[in-house]
C-alpha cells in the first residue's frame, strides 16, 4: 500500500479532475492519487473516516 501512496504522490498535485475522478471510483481513491494522498500514512488509517 506505501509503495502505491508513493506512486500517486506526483500525481496528486495535478488539477482537481484525477479527485473527482476517484471520489467516484470510491474505497480505490488511494490508488489513483486522490488529494488526501498528501495526508500520509493517516490517509490509510482513517480513509473510513474521511468519508
Amino acid at each position: 500500500m506505501l509503495k502505491h501512496v508513493d506512486r500517486v504522490a506526483g500525481s496528486a498535485r495535478q488539477p482537481s479532475v484525477p479527485a473527482l475522478l476517484t471520489k467516484q471510483i470510491g474505497k480505490h481513491r488511494l490508488l489513483d492519487g486522490d488529494q488526501e494522498v498528501l495526508l500520509g500514512q493517516e490517509a490509510l488509517d482513517g480513509r473510513q473516516e474521511l468519508w
